[in-house]
């Protein structure tokens, strides 16, 4: 009699904090996860997985087993850098761009500005000289003319 009541105890204790657990369990994504791996881990399959790895090399599937998983974890493990990646960039911002500018230096004496300076107003008076005689010409010619 003393038994069942101790037992009684148990399960109700067990049971006020089971309930709370249990509606945590479906009531939130994170419950809801913890209940796919539970099950996911208390499976024929994956126990039938578990069982060819501590086979060892023997057979030929515990072979592709091991490749297999070592594959996923690289690509696993390359998934994760790249999303590691991708929130520092967000973190820093959009694209890290490099600016380079080319400068070319080159040398030039005084005397060669002073020449070209020289040339450029020698050029615009000789052009500013032609422009003028082609007024005046103009104009004689339509004096010419009205006479």
């Amino acid at each position: 009699m003393a038994d069942e009541f101790l037992n009684f105890q148990q399960r109700a204790a067990d049971q006020t904090f089971s309930n709370p657990h249990t509606e945590w369990q479906h009531n939130t994504f994170l419950g809801r996860l913890t209940l796919l791996l539970r099950r996911l881990g208390d499976n024929p399959f994956t126990h039938a997985i578990i069982a060819a790895f501590k086979q060892g090399d023997e057979s030929g599937f515990s072979r592709w087993l091991k490749i297999g998983s070592n594959i996923s974890v690289i690509i696993v493990s390359v998934a994760v850098a790249y999303a590691v990646g991708r929130i520092l960039q967000i973190f820093l911002g959009k694209e890290i761009v490099i600016h380079q500018e080319i400068v070319v230096e080159e040398e030039v004496k005084l005397s060669d500005l002073l020449k070209k300076a020289e040339n450029d107003k020698s050029i615009s008076e000789a052009g500013s000289s032609k422009s003028t005689n082609k007024a005046r010409r103009g104009k004689t010619q339509s004096n010419e003319k009205q006479d």
